[in-house]
């Protein structure tokens, strides 16, 4: 799972925000999430970690109203901005503190990288509904989408190349 825009974690990228945190930009070269050059704008949204009896940390939950998103190709200077919706998602850690996987709820925009395993990259995909994806382990972190509840709502590369 390459890196999530908000801390580098895998292969799968998720781009998120809440309107409280200061904006910031993420530039992905030509081949990571498009065919371009691909800049995201994003805002950081509020993140809760739970620990179960013995203090270890499980599950991360990011949750709220998140942020407006703006994505540039840098080629050509267009963009498209997408409004803040509600999601959240919740990452399963295991007992060493690795990320074992993803639960997506809501409005997402998944950055797939060419080191993924399902859907292979570069691909920037927006989503609706309930996503589950798996996550490799080190060096890769490949992610696999293991099931899908919803809809692909737009394939961002194909609208900013078009």
């Amino acid at each position: 799972m390459g890196k999530a825009i908000i801390n580098p974690v895998c292969a799968l990228a998720l781009v998120l925000g809440a309107a409280a945190s200061p904006a910031r930009a993420d530039v992905f070269p030509a081949g990571i999430a498009c065919s371009f050059t691909l800049e995201t704008t994003e805002l950081q949204p509020t993140k809760q970690q739970f620990r179960d009896a013995q203090g270890r940390t499980g599950v991360v939950l990011y949750t709220g109203q998140f942020g407006t998103l703006q994505f540039t190709n840098k080629d050509t200077g267009t963009s498209i901005t997408l409004p803040g919706k509600g999601a959240n998602y919740v990452a399963t850690i295991d007992t060493k503190g690795n990320i074992t996987g993803f639960t997506f709820t809501g409005h997402w925009v998944i950055i797939w990288y060419p080191t993924d395993i399902s859907p292979v990259g570069p691909a920037t995909i927006e989503y609706v509904g309930r996503l589950v994806v798996r996550v490799g382990p080190a060096p890769n972190f490949a992610g696999t989408l293991v099931s899908q509840e919803g809809r692909q709502v737009r394939d961002i590369c194909a609208v900013l190349s078009g």
